[in-house]
């Protein structure tokens, strides 16, 4: 048991009163659950596409969502679990289009997400490097900045289509 109090368009609800829930972030970090998220992640999905979800839906979908977090009787939950919540709420209550736009979304942030993470690796890779072959690359502090300079152009080039 737990208790998730939300705030959707600055209503307040608390739903059991024991424990709060707490959401694993993709890098470990616990936070408390935050439901204006989930419906601002449904706004912005339904306004993507033009959908015009009112206010009202965007609360009740919210709602649905959490009930279900909350069926499921945890103390804390990953957003990656979240969201699928969130996508099978939405195809549950008939909003497909919304629900495909939000699972596109979540496909080009993982994309994202992967490429700062190849784009973090090559800079440390730069700073651990100490020699160099090629006598036109120096190991020096300015050099080193140079070419993190390139990976970061080189990821933002990437990363401009989304």
């Amino acid at each position: 048991m737990f208790s998730i109090m939300y705030q959707v368009d600055t209503r307040y609800c608390v739903w059991r009163d024991t424990l709060m829930l707490h959401v694993v972030k993709r890098d470990g970090r616990k936070v408390e659950f935050n439901s204006q998220k989930i419906a601002d992640a449904i706004k912005g999905a339904s306004e993507e596409i033009a959908y015009g979800l009112k206010e009202s839906e965007i609360i009740e979908i919210t709602k649905d969502v959490i009930k279900e977090i909350e069926n499921r009787e945890l103390d804390e939950i990953t957003v990656e679990t979240i969201q699928n919540i969130v996508e099978d709420t939405l195809a549950s209550l008939n909003y497909g289009e919304v629900s495909r736009t939000y699972s596109n979304y979540r496909q080009e942030r993982t994309m994202v997400r992967e490429i700062k993470s190849d784009l973090m690796k090559a800079i440390e890779k730069i700073g651990v490097e100490t020699d160099r072959d090629n006598a036109n690359v120096g190991n020096n502090f300015s050099s080193k900045l140079l070419r993190i300079a390139s990976e970061s152009n080189k990821w933002r080039t990437v990363t401009s289509g989304f």
